[in-house]
């Protein structure tokens, strides 16, 4: 009886170590969601500010609007190559700012 008693018990904290450790990992990925949702949150504010501000849309190739020299989310392009600029940005990403 004691035996059997043992084993039940036994089974039943390693079932409860399990439980545990599966809301562990999920806790872990709902933080990292978070993180995630942040930034997404972070991105397409800079998006609808640009696009309320009337301003083209560039974004690197992590999927971020880049910073400028003008602390603008949009790099720094002068309108003489602003064509170009944009035509190659979908090939080479940003590129660094024209002096």
């Amino acid at each position: 009886m004691k035996a059997e008693f043992a084993r039940g018990h036994n089974a039943l904290v390693d079932r409860m170590h399990t439980l545990m450790q599966e809301v562990d990992e999920i806790k872990k990925a709902r933080a990292a969601d978070a993180v995630e949702l942040g930034r997404m949150r972070k991105v397409i504010m800079q998006i609808d500010s640009k696009i309320l501000s009337g301003e083209p849309i560039a974004m690197t190739a992590a999927g971020e609007v880049p910073q400028s020299r003008t602390n603008s989310a949009l790099p720094y392009a002068q309108e003489s190559d602003d064509k170009a600029y944009h035509s190659n940005m979908a090939y080479n990403g940003p590129v660094a700012p024209r002096k």
